[in-house]
């Protein structure tokens, strides 16, 4: 069962720079994030035309969009290329490592057994106040 709060929800997160020599890296960082809670299907169209709504809302011209870092969905592979053209993505790093994590422990029964229970536990304490509070 997919909650709402453990559903993917598509956001971007940018960094740009801007007025150099502000900072003693010679340019400033500025920080935005945009979130979407949307009921569209994901598909590279669809996503693509987020990416031109966020700039857009930002005002970030597309020339100097450097990379779109993404999970190695079919989906974001597609948009970001249709977007941004071919070698603009980068793959998310967290994402390929819970690849290698998952893939590496798939086949480990007694691995599986132990990181089972260990869930359980962190469930249990996460869903309880009162179990949390005598920690």
């Amino acid at each position: 069962m997919t909650t709402r709060t453990s559903s993917p929800v598509p956001s971007t997160s940018s960094s740009i720079t801007n007025e150099p020599a502000k900072t003693e890296n010679n340019f400033m960082e500025l920080s935005e994030s945009a979130i979407y809670d949307d009921t569209g299907a994901r598909t590279a169209d669809y996503i693509k035309e987020c990416f031109e709504n966020i700039t857009e809302e930002f005002t970030i011209e597309k020339d100097c969009i450097l990379s779109i870092t993404t999970d190695g969905g079919a989906n974001m592979v597609a948009a970001v290329k249709q977007y941004l053209g071919d070698r603009k993505r980068i793959p998310c790093m967290a994402h390929l490592l819970n690849l290698i994590v998952d893939g590496a422990t798939r086949d480990n029964g007694p691995f599986l057994q132990i990181a089972n229970r260990v869930k359980a536990i962190v469930t249990y304490f996460k869903q309880s106040v009162n179990a949390m509070d005598d920690l």
